[in-house]
């Protein structure tokens, strides 16, 4: 696994987190019996995000087992993923204000040449105004 290793301090306040929300006391025992299942399966950062957000969204009412941590995990990367990927469309999906106004400017001009070749207008009709061409803006 290519990942920062998670160390224990950082993963037993992650699940001391989880237990107080819960209401339910850890012991160490626990936490390094946990550890030893999940210690390798995340790192730090994604160990951080998953507990702020694990007794919520998975709406655990007792202490899950390592199993239930483990499929919870597994849950919580792929909406992660998918979330990052959303984003992405997001800001890579659409073009940039030069490039639209750009499209808007190609369109127009095919779209005046369909009319002139239709005889709707004539060819030396005057170009629209500035400010419909974008760029007075």
């Amino acid at each position: 696994m290519d990942k920062a290793r998670l160390s224990l301090e950082a993963f037993s306040e992650g699940l001391l987190a989880i237990g107080l929300r819960l209401q339910r006391p850890v012991d160490a025992a626990t936490i390094r019996a946990y550890y030893a299942d999940l210690g390798g399966e995340t790192d730090p950062a994604e160990w951080k995000a998953f507990v702020m957000v694990a007794v919520k969204r998975y709406r655990w009412e007792f202490f899950p087992s390592v199993p239930k941590l483990l499929d919870a995990l597994e849950e919580f990367r792929a909406a992660s993923r998918a979330e990052s990927e959303h984003a992405g469309l997001l800001t890579t999906g659409r073009p940039d204000k030069d490039e639209r106004r750009e499209a808007h400017r190609e369109g127009f001009a095919s779209f005046r040449a369909e009319l002139v070749r239709r005889g709707l207008i004539r060819a030396d009709a005057p170009e629209p105004v500035e400010s419909m061409k974008g760029g007075a803006r």
